[in-house]
């Protein structure tokens, strides 16, 4: 398993995919943390296009939202899998109040 030390950078950096995608007029459609690999060194690499809709589809508007969400579940996912690890590893946890 990739390590990510920095999930906001992480965050930055997928919705900066999203924008580049939108600069070519794409939306991918299904970004989603299914669809997302990690490099060895962190960098995020997007897969499975077939899904793709042009930002001049009837829905465009949707399927933003929907990717802007997957990116936004994709980082939980990371951020819940370290703070498993430091609770696991060290004990350490974070408390919230009932």
């Amino acid at each position: 398993m990739i390590e990510v030390k920095n999930p906001g950078k992480l965050y930055s950096e997928l919705m900066d995919l999203i924008v580049r995608l939108a600069s070519y007029g794409l939306i991918h459609g299904d970004f989603n943390k299914f669809n997302i690999l990690l490099k060895e060194n962190g960098e995020p690499v997007l897969i499975d296009f077939p899904q793709m809709v042009s930002i001049s589809h009837p829905n465009a508007e949707w399927y933003v939202s929907y990717d802007k969400t997957g990116c936004t579940i994709a980082v939980v996912v990371v951020v819940e899998q370290i703070l498993t690890c430091l609770y696991a590893c060290c004990g350490v946890g974070i408390l919230t109040e009932t």
